[in-house]
Formats: structure tokens, C-alpha cells, sequence
């Protein structure tokens, strides 16, 4: 796990899961307008701050990462404010598994330290078609669609 937290707080950054990282944060810079209007716009490349491989429980000795999880992929992650959270940067990942009978999908929040890279809490939310993760200061919350009855 390669991380440089401090930069998580002063730069825009873009937030990646592929199927190699379950989270990479990148902080992107500035693009700077040059004096001559006849040479374009320069755009630098973004910077990686931190890249999680897999995700590991607290404990260290049992992993869940994607491949031993029920083919288990990333659809939204979200920074937990520094300000009002204090210590470790955090950041909340909402996990979907497998497809089951109708197209629903189990999901599961997970709450990701940032410093040591180790999932310190999950939370297994039910099964449905669709969920959504918005986070504030005081509540994580996981919107899914109520399963429809036969």
C-alpha cells in the first residue's frame, strides 16, 4: 500500500476501484492557462496518494478481498471528513457481490482506515436491485430499493 494522506485534504481528488486495486485515491493539480492564447491549456497528469489492493479485516490474519469473496466489486466510495473525524482518514466503501435470481445483488458497507490500509468495520445490508451510499458528519447512509412482493 503506497499513501502521502496529507494531500487528501487540499486537492480535488478522484477515487478509482479496478479489478487489480480495490481503492486508489488520486489528487489532481491545478491546470495552468498560459500567457500566449495560441498554446493550449496544460493539464497535469493526476498524482496517486494511495492504492489498497485488497481489503483486509482489522484483525490481519482473515482477508476479503474480491477474488475469495464472492467476486465482490466496489460501486461507490466516499472520504469520511478529517474536520469532523478526527485521527485516521477514512474512507466508506459500499460493496456489491454476485447477482442472485432476478438481478438482485447482495450489498455491504465497509469503513476502510486509510492509514493502514485495514477495513476496520463491515456491515452486510441486504440484497436488492440497486443501492446508493451518501455519508454526512454524524450518518452513513444506504439506500436500496425494498425487494417487490410476489
Amino acid at each position: 500500500m503506497s499513501t502521502d494522506l496529507e494531500k487528501l485534504t487540499f486537492r480535488p481528488l478522484l477515487l478509482l476501484s479496478t479489478p487489480r486495486h480495490v481503492l486508489q485515491i488520486f489528487a489532481l493539480s491545478p491546470s495552468t492557462l498560459p500567457s500566449d492564447p495560441d498554446v493550449k491549456e496544460r493539464y497535469p497528469a493526476p498524482e496517486e496518494i494511495l492504492s489498497i489492493p485488497s481489503l483486509v479485516l482489522g484483525s490481519g490474519n482473515t482477508r476479503k478481498d474480491k477474488s475469495n469473496h464472492g467476486n465482490e466489486s466496489v460501486i461507490q466510495a466516499r472520504l469520511v471528513d478529517r474536520r469532523t473525524s478526527p485521527g485516521d482518514a477514512m474512507a466508506v466503501l459500499l460493496l456489491s457481490g454476485l447477482a442472485g435470481k432476478g438481478g438482485s445483488s447482495t450489498y455491504s458497507i465497509a469503513l476502510l482506515n486509510l492509514t493502514t490500509g485495514e477495513m476496520d468495520k463491515r456491515v452486510d445490508v441486504g440484497s436488492g436491485t440497486a443501492a446508493s451510499l451518501s455519508i454526512s458528519s454524524k450518518a452513513v447512509i444506504v439506500v436500496r430499493p425494498l425487494p417487490s412482493c410476489p
